[in-house]
């Protein structure tokens, strides 16, 4: 109730909650909530390389988000850690076009 109603600036949730859990597919619907969206991070993002495929397919799946929410909505993948393949792996799956990607 408190995300729906715009009470949070900040959710900390993981991809498996994000595709499979009821309540945010319906959140994903509510045009004030994405309209108020401006980013969405991925902290330990060498987890989606790594634990993507069998182990939890969730990680895989994750890159449907970009079908589910606004153009506007900004991907960050944040990690300590991103050998360049890891990285590769990473914009494949969150499908990060190369032109509009920054390493920082």
């Amino acid at each position: 109730q408190g995300i729906e109603s715009l009470k949070y600036c900040v959710i900390i949730t993981s991809p498996k909650h994000v595709l499979n859990d009821w309540r945010f597919l319906e959140l994903w619907k509510l045009k004030k909530f994405v309209n108020r969206l401006r980013s969405f991070v991925f902290d330990e993002a060498h987890c989606i390389s790594q634990w993507s495929g069998d182990f939890c397919p969730e990680y895989t799946e994750v890159g449907r988000l970009r079908w589910l929410l606004p153009g506007h909505i900004v991907f960050y993948a944040a990690s300590v850690t991103l050998p360049s393949h890891v990285l590769s792996h990473i914009k494949s799956i969150l499908q990060m076009r190369s032109e509009r990607t920054r390493e920082i």
